[in-house]
Protein backbone atom coordinates (compact mmCIF):
# COMPACT_ATOMS: atom_id res chain seq x y z
CA UNK A 1 0.00 0.00 0.00
CA UNK A 2 2.86 2.21 0.86
CA UNK A 3 4.52 1.69 -2.55
CA UNK A 4 1.22 2.68 -4.28
CA UNK A 5 0.97 5.83 -2.33
CA UNK A 6 4.56 6.49 -3.52
CA UNK A 7 3.57 6.06 -6.97
CA UNK A 8 0.52 8.35 -6.74
CA UNK A 9 2.89 10.98 -4.81
CA UNK A 10 5.93 10.52 -8.31
CA UNK A 11 2.64 10.55 -10.82
CA UNK A 12 0.69 14.09 -8.78
CA UNK A 13 3.90 15.83 -8.75
CA UNK A 14 4.87 15.28 -11.80
CA UNK A 15 1.50 15.57 -14.18
CA UNK A 16 -1.04 16.40 -11.71
CA UNK A 17 0.39 19.09 -9.85
CA UNK A 18 -2.92 21.65 -10.34
CA UNK A 19 -5.93 21.21 -9.54
CA UNK A 20 -6.99 22.17 -13.52
CA UNK A 21 -4.99 19.02 -14.98
CA UNK A 22 -6.55 16.79 -11.89
CA UNK A 23 -10.12 18.29 -13.10
CA UNK A 24 -9.04 17.68 -16.55
CA UNK A 25 -7.58 14.66 -16.10
CA UNK A 26 -10.64 13.39 -14.80
CA UNK A 27 -12.87 14.43 -17.22
CA UNK A 28 -10.69 13.36 -19.97
CA UNK A 29 -11.08 9.75 -18.71
CA UNK A 30 -14.69 9.86 -18.34
CA UNK A 31 -14.79 11.03 -21.62
CA UNK A 32 -13.02 8.30 -23.06
CA UNK A 33 -15.56 6.05 -21.63
CA UNK A 34 -18.01 7.51 -23.10
CA UNK A 35 -16.76 7.83 -26.90
CA UNK A 36 -15.16 4.02 -26.12
CA UNK A 37 -19.61 3.66 -25.25
CA UNK A 38 -20.59 5.63 -28.34
CA UNK A 39 -18.33 4.00 -30.70
CA UNK A 40 -19.44 0.35 -29.38
CA UNK A 41 -22.65 1.51 -29.98
CA UNK A 42 -22.05 2.27 -33.35
CA UNK A 43 -20.39 -1.04 -34.14
CA UNK A 44 -24.02 -2.77 -32.44
CA UNK A 45 -25.91 -0.70 -34.53
CA UNK A 46 -24.06 -1.15 -37.86
CA UNK A 47 -22.32 -4.69 -37.10
CA UNK A 48 -24.38 -7.98 -38.53
CA UNK A 49 -26.78 -10.14 -36.14
CA UNK A 50 -24.17 -12.83 -35.26
CA UNK A 51 -21.55 -9.99 -33.98
CA UNK A 52 -24.13 -7.76 -32.51
CA UNK A 53 -23.84 -10.01 -29.26
CA UNK A 54 -20.52 -9.98 -28.55
CA UNK A 55 -20.53 -6.03 -28.91
CA UNK A 56 -23.09 -5.75 -27.01
CA UNK A 57 -21.45 -7.75 -24.20
CA UNK A 58 -18.49 -5.92 -24.85
CA UNK A 59 -20.93 -2.30 -24.91
CA UNK A 60 -22.58 -3.26 -21.55
CA UNK A 61 -18.65 -4.37 -19.95
CA UNK A 62 -17.93 -1.16 -20.85
CA UNK A 63 -20.92 0.44 -19.45
CA UNK A 64 -20.24 -0.82 -15.61
CA UNK A 65 -16.88 0.08 -16.27
CA UNK A 66 -17.59 3.15 -17.31
CA UNK A 67 -19.85 3.41 -13.86
CA UNK A 68 -17.71 2.62 -11.75
CA UNK A 69 -15.45 4.90 -13.70
CA UNK A 70 -17.59 8.04 -12.70
CA UNK A 71 -18.29 6.89 -9.00
CA UNK A 72 -14.25 6.72 -8.62
CA UNK A 73 -14.02 10.19 -10.66
CA UNK A 74 -16.93 11.94 -8.37
CA UNK A 75 -15.44 10.13 -4.92
CA UNK A 76 -11.90 11.54 -6.84
CA UNK A 77 -12.94 14.66 -6.93
CA UNK A 78 -14.40 14.76 -3.57
CA UNK A 79 -10.92 13.84 -2.17
CA UNK A 80 -9.10 16.44 -4.21
CA UNK A 81 -10.94 19.38 -3.46
CA UNK A 82 -13.89 18.62 -0.83
CA UNK A 83 -11.62 16.94 1.88
CA UNK A 84 -8.83 19.64 1.43
CA UNK A 85 -11.88 22.32 2.04
CA UNK A 86 -13.42 20.67 4.83
CA UNK A 87 -10.03 20.00 6.50
CA UNK A 88 -9.31 23.77 6.06
CA UNK A 89 -12.62 24.92 7.56
CA UNK A 90 -12.44 22.21 10.64
CA UNK A 91 -8.79 23.51 11.15
CA UNK A 92 -9.81 27.43 11.03
CA UNK A 93 -13.20 26.87 13.48
CA UNK A 94 -10.56 24.89 15.78
CA UNK A 95 -8.51 27.84 15.58
CA UNK A 96 -11.77 30.22 16.54
CA UNK A 97 -12.56 28.06 19.22
CA UNK A 98 -9.63 28.60 20.99
CA UNK A 99 -8.88 31.85 20.56
CA UNK A 100 -7.10 31.94 17.81
CA UNK A 101 -3.93 29.70 18.82
CA UNK A 102 -1.50 30.17 15.99
CA UNK A 103 0.71 27.13 16.88
CA UNK A 104 -2.17 25.61 15.03
CA UNK A 105 -1.49 24.24 11.29
CA UNK A 106 -3.44 23.15 8.48
CA UNK A 107 -3.22 19.96 7.09
CA UNK A 108 -1.57 19.21 3.93
CA UNK A 109 -3.15 17.13 1.26
CA UNK A 110 -2.53 16.50 -2.14
CA UNK A 111 0.15 18.40 -4.12
CA UNK A 112 -2.29 21.71 -5.52
CA UNK A 113 -3.43 25.05 -4.66
CA UNK A 114 -5.06 23.36 -1.65
CA UNK A 115 -1.34 22.62 -0.42
CA UNK A 116 0.10 25.77 -1.32
CA UNK A 117 -2.88 27.60 0.45
CA UNK A 118 -2.25 25.57 3.43
CA UNK A 119 2.05 25.80 3.91
CA UNK A 120 1.08 29.87 2.99
CA UNK A 121 -0.75 30.11 5.76
CA UNK A 122 1.23 27.97 8.04
CA UNK A 123 4.24 30.26 6.79
CA UNK A 124 1.95 33.02 7.74
CA UNK A 125 0.40 31.94 11.10
CA UNK A 126 4.65 30.96 12.17
CA UNK A 127 5.22 34.39 11.23
CA UNK A 128 2.28 36.04 12.86
CA UNK A 129 3.08 34.01 15.96
CA UNK A 130 6.89 34.91 15.99
CA UNK A 131 5.83 38.34 15.70
CA UNK A 132 3.06 37.73 18.63
CA UNK A 133 5.42 36.67 21.03
CA UNK A 134 8.12 39.34 20.14
CA UNK A 135 5.05 41.31 20.63
CA UNK A 136 4.42 40.16 24.03
CA UNK A 137 8.13 39.89 24.81
CA UNK A 138 8.69 43.39 24.22
CA UNK A 139 5.31 44.25 26.29
CA UNK A 140 6.53 42.69 29.03
CA UNK A 141 9.92 44.26 28.84
CA UNK A 142 7.72 47.58 28.48
CA UNK A 143 5.91 46.38 31.68
CA UNK A 144 8.99 45.71 33.51
CA UNK A 145 10.00 48.47 32.03
CA UNK A 146 6.91 50.86 33.25
CA UNK A 147 7.31 49.17 36.51
CA UNK A 148 10.67 50.39 36.80
CA UNK A 149 9.87 53.34 35.30
CA UNK A 150 6.90 54.42 37.73
CA UNK A 151 9.14 52.73 40.71
CA UNK A 152 11.68 55.89 39.39
CA UNK A 153 9.18 58.00 39.49
CA UNK A 154 8.06 57.25 43.00
CA UNK A 155 11.70 57.66 43.97
CA UNK A 156 11.92 61.08 42.02
CA UNK A 157 8.78 62.25 43.68
CA UNK A 158 10.05 61.26 46.74
CA UNK A 159 13.53 63.20 46.08
CA UNK A 160 11.29 66.07 44.92
CA UNK A 161 9.26 66.38 48.23
CA UNK A 162 13.11 65.52 49.81
CA UNK A 163 14.12 68.91 47.60
CA UNK A 164 11.58 71.01 48.47
CA UNK A 165 11.72 70.37 51.99
CA UNK A 166 15.49 70.86 51.82
CA UNK A 167 14.77 74.21 49.63
CA UNK A 168 12.01 75.17 52.01
CA UNK A 169 15.27 74.60 54.83
CA UNK A 170 17.50 76.40 52.87
CA UNK A 171 15.58 79.14 52.32
CA UNK A 172 14.91 79.48 55.77
CA UNK A 173 18.56 79.05 56.32
CA UNK A 174 19.32 81.71 54.22
CA UNK A 175 16.30 83.96 55.65
CA UNK A 176 18.08 83.37 59.21
CA UNK A 177 21.83 84.13 57.01
CA UNK A 178 20.52 87.63 56.20
CA UNK A 179 19.00 88.17 58.92
CA UNK A 180 22.61 87.46 60.63
CA UNK A 181 24.41 89.50 57.78
CA UNK A 182 21.95 92.53 58.64
CA UNK A 183 23.36 91.58 62.43
CA UNK A 184 26.60 91.85 61.71
CA UNK A 185 26.41 94.87 59.19
CA UNK A 186 24.90 96.47 61.91
CA UNK A 187 27.96 95.59 64.40
CA UNK A 188 30.04 96.21 62.40
CA UNK A 189 28.85 99.69 61.57
CA UNK A 190 28.91 99.85 65.86
CA UNK A 191 32.20 98.74 65.75
CA UNK A 192 33.69 101.05 63.07
CA UNK A 193 31.93 103.49 64.82
CA UNK A 194 33.76 102.19 68.33
CA UNK A 195 36.64 102.03 66.37
CA UNK A 196 36.33 105.39 65.83
CA UNK A 197 35.64 106.70 68.82
CA UNK A 198 38.69 104.24 69.60
CA UNK A 199 40.76 106.08 67.22
CA UNK A 200 39.54 109.67 68.60
CA UNK A 201 40.68 108.50 71.91
CA UNK A 202 43.02 106.80 71.32
CA UNK A 203 44.64 109.86 69.70
CA UNK A 204 43.59 111.97 72.33
CA UNK A 205 45.58 110.05 74.62
CA UNK A 206 48.24 110.26 72.56
CA UNK A 207 47.94 113.66 72.81
CA UNK A 208 47.72 113.54 76.41
CA UNK A 209 50.66 111.35 76.65
CA UNK A 210 52.63 113.22 74.88
CA UNK A 211 51.68 116.26 77.11
CA UNK A 212 52.29 113.99 79.82
CA UNK A 213 55.69 113.25 78.80
CA UNK A 214 55.91 116.92 78.12
CA UNK A 215 55.54 117.44 81.33
CA UNK A 216 57.54 114.80 82.62
CA UNK A 217 60.47 115.94 80.67
CA UNK A 218 59.61 119.35 82.79
CA UNK A 219 58.97 117.72 86.20
CA UNK A 220 62.47 115.71 85.28
CA UNK A 221 63.87 118.67 84.56
CA UNK A 222 62.85 120.60 87.69
CA UNK A 223 63.89 117.64 89.99
CA UNK A 224 66.83 117.56 88.73
CA UNK A 225 67.10 121.44 89.29
CA UNK A 226 65.70 120.49 93.00
CA UNK A 227 68.22 117.49 93.28
CA UNK A 228 71.05 120.30 92.64
CA UNK A 229 69.19 122.94 95.34
CA UNK A 230 68.72 120.14 97.69
CA UNK A 231 72.78 118.99 97.39
CA UNK A 232 73.82 122.94 97.61
CA UNK A 233 71.39 123.39 100.75
CA UNK A 234 72.77 120.14 102.13
CA UNK A 235 76.53 121.22 101.52
CA UNK A 236 74.97 124.86 102.91
CA UNK A 237 73.57 122.61 106.21
CA UNK A 238 76.84 121.35 106.51
CA UNK A 239 78.61 124.46 106.66
CA UNK A 240 75.99 125.79 109.11
CA UNK A 241 76.54 122.95 110.93
CA UNK A 242 80.04 124.24 111.33
CA UNK A 243 79.17 127.16 112.05
CA UNK A 244 76.60 126.03 114.34
CA UNK A 245 79.39 124.08 116.19
CA UNK A 246 81.68 127.02 116.42
CA UNK A 247 79.01 129.41 117.86
CA UNK A 248 77.86 126.54 120.11
CA UNK A 249 81.72 126.12 121.13
CA UNK A 250 81.78 130.16 121.47
CA UNK A 251 78.85 129.58 123.50
CA UNK A 252 80.01 127.28 125.93
CA UNK A 253 83.58 128.96 126.12
CA UNK A 254 81.41 132.50 126.64
CA UNK A 255 79.38 130.24 129.48
CA UNK A 256 82.69 129.28 130.96
CA UNK A 257 83.89 133.14 130.65
CA UNK A 258 80.54 134.03 132.29
CA UNK A 259 80.82 131.42 135.26
CA UNK A 260 84.17 132.60 136.05
CA UNK A 261 83.05 136.38 135.73
CA UNK A 262 80.10 135.45 138.38
CA UNK A 263 82.64 133.61 140.30
CA UNK A 264 85.10 136.60 140.62
CA UNK A 265 82.31 139.05 141.08
CA UNK A 266 81.08 137.14 143.81
CA UNK A 267 84.35 137.17 145.22
CA UNK A 268 84.84 141.03 144.68
CA UNK A 269 81.32 141.47 147.17
CA UNK A 270 79.34 144.85 146.27
CA UNK A 271 82.13 145.86 143.99
CA UNK A 272 81.43 143.53 141.51
CA UNK A 273 77.46 142.88 141.92
CA UNK A 274 76.84 144.96 138.73
CA UNK A 275 79.16 142.45 136.77
CA UNK A 276 77.78 139.68 138.14
CA UNK A 277 74.43 140.60 136.95
CA UNK A 278 76.03 140.88 133.33
CA UNK A 279 78.10 137.67 133.75
CA UNK A 280 74.61 136.21 134.89
CA UNK A 281 73.02 137.48 131.47
CA UNK A 282 76.10 136.85 129.09
CA UNK A 283 75.71 133.07 130.85
CA UNK A 284 72.13 132.83 130.08
CA UNK A 285 72.29 134.48 126.70
CA UNK A 286 75.22 131.38 125.68
CA UNK A 287 72.70 129.17 127.38
CA UNK A 288 70.03 130.32 124.38
CA UNK A 289 72.93 130.21 121.50
CA UNK A 290 73.78 126.80 122.88
CA UNK A 291 70.00 125.72 122.61
CA UNK A 292 69.51 127.34 119.40
CA UNK A 293 72.23 125.16 117.95
CA UNK A 294 71.27 121.96 119.44
CA UNK A 295 67.70 122.50 117.42
CA UNK A 296 69.54 123.12 114.50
Amino acid sequence: MQTFWQLYDVIERTFFFTLTRKIIGNIAFLFLFQVANFYLFYQVASAPSGEQTSLFSAMVTLFVLGTFSFAFTIFYLHYLIVRPVRALLDTLNDINHTQGDLSTRLPSFTRDEFREVSEAYNLFAGNLNTLVNQIYKDADKSSQASQVMASAVKDVNGQVATQKALSHTINESAHTVSTSIGDIASASDQVSSTNEQNLTSATSANENLLMSQQQITKITALLQQFSTTVKGLQDNAENVRSILSMVEGFADQTNLLALNAAIEAARAGDAGRGFAVVADEVRTLSAKVADATQKT
